[in-house]
């Protein structure tokens, strides 16, 4: 990921690797997603990284790289990654996330965040909306690259028309526990 005037990807792969495993590779699609977000402070990479740790797979199920059947399982498998990291690191998320390269936290941070985006998209389904055409209609009115956590979060209250967000925001940024997603929640992702 490379940020500036604009924002882009770098991507390094093996010259001999085939295309299947360049279309399988989840990297790319979860650096993709990040263009969708603007750099967000250290102590909200939670939200950055949950984000496109959600998409990944999103984008993934929407092009028919993975089933249906495989999108449950990789969020579910993330899901347990990061509810057992929790058991070691147990610093509130923003804290943990500012801080997350030197404790080794990415699994907490990165799904963490991701359990984050899941609720939000079951709370949007619920009103007929879906993260895709939130995120659509944030990338046409009001992207911009200097932004805080909090700021993006009452954006994203804004477009969606509720309290979505700002409320998940308050309880995630700092949770010690690890949010409880079950395998049920996640069929109902669409």
């Amino acid at each position: 990921m490379r940020r500036g005037d604009p924002d882009g990807i770098e991507l390094h792969f093996d010259r001999f690797a085939s295309f299947t495993q360049l279309r399988d590779d989840w990297t790319l699609y979860h650096e993709m997603a990040h263009l969708y977000l603007p750099l967000l402070p250290y102590s909200g990479f939670w939200l950055s990284e949950g984000f496109a740790t959600y998409m990944q797979n999103i984008i993934m199920r929407d092009s028919k790289v993975i089933t249906r059947k495989q999108f449950i399982h990789r969020l579910s498998a993330g899901l347990e990654r990061g509810r057992q990291q929790t058991r070691t690191k147990q610093q509130p998320l923003s804290e943990l996330a500012d801080d997350m390269w030197q404790q080794g936290a990415q699994q907490r941070v990165y799904w963490s965040g991701s359990a984050f985006f899941i609720e939000a998209e079951l709370a949007l389904q619920q009103q007929g909306q879906s993260l895709t055409q939130l995120i659509k209609r944030y990338s046409e009115c009001c992207y911009s690259s200097k932004t805080t956590a909090k700021e993006l979060v009452t954006t994203f209250d804004q477009l969606s028309r509720s309290a979505i967000f700002s409320t998940l925001y308050a309880r995630y940024t700092q949770r010690t526990d690890f949010p409880d997603i079950t395998r049920e929640q996640l069929i109902l992702l669409r």
